[in-house]
């Protein structure tokens, strides 16, 4: 389980603050999952920053067309999945990417937020976004949907490897790897470089603290960005 002191320095940093360290330390695009935007509590505005440890699902679509992708035995808890959802994690929701239906709606909602989920990610689409609005419960998606999840679309696998596709490839979500999300985006951490992100995130918050107050005093960018370099050891 994540270290909470580890969780409680990253929720004071930004995606864009992660991302900057991810990029440092040679991750691509800095982990950054395009298309996963903020819709709840508000759309992409707002302080909503949420910041934990990834818990895994993922639907898949059954039929003779598409019966390679369930070959495998299925990899799911007893009841729904929803119910062995851990306090502290982030559910991260993986659909088909032809899905039109919502594959998160107001009934997991409501039940993730009684058993302490911090929030949502679902690479797809959700619904109900008056009932997790009310709820003040996080929820990251690609786009809104009316529909519940079609006969077709069944849950595969939970707590499993998932893979997220961007457009540009294909990326391994992990158990255990940690998201980080606000109004500005989503970005995954590997879990493997929790330590290093955080130590690489102070260092780049003491040079942006200088960097900001060299330009409150009317210091040119430029000035600014070598000033800083030195200041900051």
């Amino acid at each position: 389980m994540m270290d909470p002191d580890h969780l409680q320095i990253l929720q004071r940093y930004s995606s864009c603050d992660v991302a900057d360290a991810l990029l440092d330390l040679g991750v691509p695009e800095g982990g950054f999952l395009p298309g996963l935007v903020m819709w709840s509590p508000r759309q992409q505005d707002g302080h909503t920053r949420i910041a934990g440890p990834v818990w895994t699902v993922e639907y898949v679509r059954v039929g003779k067309e598409k019966q390679a992708a369930t070959d495998q035995q299925p990899l799911t808890p007893a009841g729904h999945y929803v119910d062995s959802a851990p306090s502290g994690s982030i559910i991260f929701v993986s659909c088909p990417e032809d899905t039109l239906s919502a594959c998160w709606g107001g009934l997991v909602t409501k039940r993730a937020k009684r058993l302490g989920v911090i929030g949502t990610v679902v690479d797809g689409r959700m619904r109900d976004l008056d009932e997790a609005r009310h709820l003040d419960y996080p929820v990251f998606a690609r786009q809104v949907a009316v529909a519940r999840p079609t006969d077709d679309l069944k849950v595969h696998k939970v707590n499993q490897p998932v893979i997220f596709h961007d457009g540009h490839g294909a990326r391994t979500i992990q158990p255990g790897d940690v998201i980080v999300a606000d109004l500005n985006g989503t970005v995954l951490l590997p879990a493997q470089l929790l330590r290093a992100t955080i130590q690489r995130l102070k260092k780049l918050s003491d040079v942006e603290e200088v960097k900001m107050r060299l330009l409150d005093q009317g210091i040119s960018l430029t000035e600014a960005s070598a000033n800083a370099s030195t200041q900051v050891a």
